[in-house]
């Protein structure tokens, strides 16, 4: 997705320095910095397939340095054999860094089916 930043258009990107502000978490919770954040998405994806995520209703407002979009993301995905089928509303906050945009948050409604999934996972490897 693109999102139009200061005159330009900028693709956002995930911050890899952890001394960022970037916060989020897949399923509840909160997290600060890509050292945190970035596992919780590599575990995810290690038990997710055949997903997909779609942007509908996307509004953004942007400045010089900063812009937010919010929108809809309709989820189908399988999540460890459990097929998940959702939407969320959505917001990204971008910043400029540079000559780049890139997403400093990403927030989404929290989904008790995923973390039902999570949750029953979490307990058999207790087991």
């Amino acid at each position: 997705m693109n999102v139009a930043l200061g005159g330009g258009v900028c693709q956002p990107d995930f911050l890899p320095d952890s001394s960022r502000s970037l916060r989020g978490c897949i399923i509840g919770g909160s997290q600060v910095g890509w050292d945190e954040v970035r596992p919780s998405w590599e575990n995810l994806a290690k038990i997710c397939s055949n997903g997909s995520v779609k942007l509908s209703d996307q509004r953004i407002c942007a400045g010089d340095d900063f812009s937010y979009e919010v929108g809809t993301e309709r989820v189908d995905v399988l999540i460890a054999g459990n097929a998940v089928q959702t939407e969320f509303r959505v917001t990204n906050i971008y910043r400029r860094e540079g000559s780049e945009c890139q997403m400093v948050h990403h927030h989404t409604d929290l989904n008790l089916t995923m973390r039902e999934i999570l949750g029953k996972l979490e307990t058999s490897q207790q087991m």
